[in-house]
């Protein structure tokens, strides 16, 4: 079983088109785009640390990428007599590895130039490396783990729920689909933010921390919580549902 899932899994990256190709399959290319600045506007706010906004990029680059998969003409993985229930298992599953892929990338691609940089100055200067910090400008620690968690929810939700709407054969129902849950999802996002308090670290709203802080996180986290496993579990029924029963 193992080896078919990786021989699809090949298959499926195999059937994935050029980016110049990418961008003219579908409206929804633009609605990915477009949410990338919301994105940006929402998570990225007021800090100069762009890990937030670039996490929450990866599920819409993973959606962007099935749903090039799905529409394009370099369709591979139908010429293999496979199930529809074993597809639509293997698509959600292509869907987290490419978050994975991108994630591990987005960290050798940053983490890794840092590390030879500040090895380079210790080398050449390892007296600068030793010279502390004022203790005025010390940033006061914040403990993030309600953030994290959050952001986890908001990132599988994304992933799911478009994976699921991705699967959606008709295409105006298709895009419609998508613009009704950015609109809902990032509605929320913000009405959210509206409440969070100004971070300790700074005069202005800083989405992770000022969510770890604000009162009742732990309630909202409970209930967002909640809402993830259900929507995972309904976004998997529904495209079976949708794209096994009815494959029509």
């Amino acid at each position: 079983m193992i080896k078919k899932i990786i021989a699809c899994q090949r298959l499926l990256l195999n059937s994935i088109p050029p980016i110049g190709v990418i961008s003219k399959i579908s409206f929804s290319f633009c609605i990915c785009l477009f949410l990338f600045c919301i994105n940006m506007v929402l998570f990225s706010g007021n800090t100069a640390t762009p890990e937030v906004p670039l996490f929450t990029y990866f599920p819409i680059i993973s959606i962007c990428i099935i749903n090039s998969i799905l529409y394009s003409n370099a369709i591979i993985f139908k010429t293999i007599p496979i199930s529809r229930t074993f597809y639509i298992f293997n698509i959600f599953l292509l869907s987290m590895i490419i978050v994975v892929l991108l994630y591990l990338a987005m960290w050798i691609f940053s983490v890794v130039p840092v590390v030879i940089i500040l090895g380079i100055i210790f080398i050449v200067s390892p007296e600068s490396l030793n010279d502390g910090p004022v203790e005025s400008t010390i940033p006061q620690i914040i403990n993030t783990t309600k953030g994290d968690i959050f952001m986890i929810c908001v990132l599988l939700i994304i992933l799911f729920v478009g994976v699921a709407i991705t699967l959606i054969k008709n295409k105006k129902i298709r895009i419609s689909s998508f613009g009704l849950f950015a609109v809902i999802s990032y509605g929320l996002l913000f009405l959210l933010k509206s409440k969070m308090p100004i971070s300790t670290n700074s005069d202005k709203i800083e989405f992770i921390e000022s969510f770890s802080v604000m009162p009742g996180a732990s309630t909202i986290l409970i209930c967002v919580s909640i809402c993830t496993v259900i929507l995972c579990i309904g976004s998997v029924f529904i495209s079976y549902n949708n794209y096994v029963k009815r494959p029509s």
